[in-house]
């Protein structure tokens, strides 16, 4: 695409405004160069951020030319795109190829010449790690909390502060990350000028789901496990079972449920996160210690002690009769989106999920299941009962799924996503600015507040707020 050579802002604007009027941005563009890149194991075993990154390399790939780093060497081969290992030698010359580059996650802040790249760049703000990482590390000491979260914090801050685009999972995620951008002065005239929605700044692509019909390929539930017969009604956990999560609640609402209903069968798909840099859940261990206190295990609750393929998830999704998500009522929860649950609708399973985020308000409003208030055994125990017993309202809800399916694919989604690198611009407030990290911006903005103490108040006033500075970042936070 055409790109200004001055890099005073107000020429940049003015610049892209009259190649847009006049539709030469259309003549002079090819096909946009995208480069994804995710810190996630892309493999035939994949968990969320990395079945993301895979998924938007494919679609995206339509239209224009990709390729996808990822950490480490991966057992499939994409059909569509290239694909190859992100490492520090080989980095600048895929940066230099791109056109855009979007990532995940810590990529920027672990490779800084990601944003010194000059290139334009898309942060995929899908997973708020840092509202995650409270709850991971809620058992360690303050200090190593407080370390963690200021550390999360400073790299979402960079990442606001220099991308030109962001990507979220829902409207409710949205108005959250507005609330940072707001923090970071990324909501300002320049942004608003140009789009008063705000939606050329950020905008929601959901997690999608595949295009196909899942198919059925071999028998790996029922009659297969040992404990889980042909006749059985499956209860399926997808993925993993992290810290956040709550699946004590929903054994001990299995446990009761059996005592009428011993068809009742909870399989969880994976223990094992095939991403080695994701630590063990202790919420894991706890599910697996109840299941057995509570002499479940291998009866009416069993773990897959591996993690189940990407390609193969569709053989347990179709032998199961229920998806369940169940999670714990705290921050996390209400800006997060439950990837597998995708999967669920995508199979058209009647669903049982905890209220409190986005998925659930989708659940309710379309009639796709049941909600259930956190921490309810008695919730989960009655939900479960009405799904065994009542089969008409389970084929109701089964019917609304497959409704909404065709509005949740990838193609539809990414919608957003794909116009933006159609005709990807720098953000309306980074024109012509030199973006080599939040050090420059943070140093930027401190001489801006300076310049205005001057105005205001004079030297007293300049050395009054610069030794609140250096008490607030540097000596509280021991850099000196």
């Amino acid at each position: 695409s055409l790109t200004p050579n001055i890099g005073d802002p107000e020429f940049g604007e003015t610049f892209q405004q009259i190649v847009g009027s006049t539709g030469l941005d259309k003549v002079f563009r090819g096909r946009t160069r995208v480069l994804v890149i995710t810190g996630d194991t892309v493999s035939s075993k994949m968990a969320g951020p990395a079945i993301r990154a895979w998924e938007m390399a494919t679609e995206l790939s339509r239209k224009h030319e990709v390729r996808l780093l990822v950490v480490k060497a991966a057992d499939i081969t994409p059909k569509t795109f290239e694909m190859d290992v992100l490492n520090d030698a080989t980095l600048p010359d895929h940066l230099d190829w791109a056109d855009v580059v979007l990532f995940q996650g810590f990529i920027m802040h672990h490779r800084p010449v990601v944003g010194e790249s000059g290139k334009i760049l898309i942060a995929d703000l899908y997973d708020p790690f840092h509202l995650e990482n409270l709850e991971m590390f809620r058992q360690d000491d303050a200090g190593k909390r407080k370390n963690i979260f200021e550390s999360d914090l400073e790299v979402i801050t960079a990442q606001l502060r220099s991308c030109d685009f962001f990507i979220c999972a829902s409207e409710k995620q949205r108005d959250f990350w507005l609330g940072q951008l707001a923090g970071a002065e990324r909501l300002n005239p320049h942004v608003y000028d140009r789009d008063p929605t705000l939606r050329t700044l950020i905008d929601v692509v959901p997690f999608g789901l595949p295009s196909d019909t899942p198919i059925h390929h071999k028998q790996v539930l029922k009659g297969v496990v040992p404990g889980i017969g042909v006749d059985d009604k499956v209860v399926l956990w997808g993925g993993g079972i992290y810290n956040w999560f709550d699946p004590l609640t929903l054994i001990r609402a299995v446990e009761r449920v059996s005592r009428d209903h011993p068809e009742i069968k909870l399989f969880f798909m994976g223990l094992a996160h095939p991403n080695p840099d994701v630590p063990e859940m202790r919420m894991a261990a706890q599910a697996h210690d109840l299941a057995d206190e509570l002499g479940l295990l291998g009866k009416h609750v069993f773990f897959n002690q591996g993690w189940v393929p990407y390609q193969e998830r569709s053989n347990y999704l179709l032998e199961a009769d229920i998806g369940v998500s169940c999670h714990l009522e705290h921050i996390e929860t209400t800006y997060s989106y439950r990837t597998r649950v995708l999967d669920y609708f995508w199979s058209e399973l009647p669903v049982i999920v905890t209220r409190g985020d986005a998925l659930s308000q989708l659940v309710e409003e379309r009639k796709l299941g049941l909600t259930v208030s956190p921490g309810s055994v008695e919730g989960f125990t009655e939900a479960l009962t009405r799904m065994l017993e009542d089969e008409e309202m389970a084929r109701e809800f089964k019917l609304n799924v497959g409704k909404l399916r065709p509005e949740l694919t990838w193609g539809q989604i990414l919608k957003p996503l794909d116009a933006f690198c159609s005709n990807p611009q720098r953000a309306a407030d980074l024109l012509g600015v030199d973006r080599t990290g939040v050090r420059i911006s943070n140093r930027r903005r401190l001489m801006a507040r300076m310049s205005l103490a001057w105005d205001e108040g004079g030297v007293l006033l300049v050395a009054r707020r610069a030794a609140g500075y250096m008490n607030r970042n540097v000596i509280n936070r021991g850099k000196f």
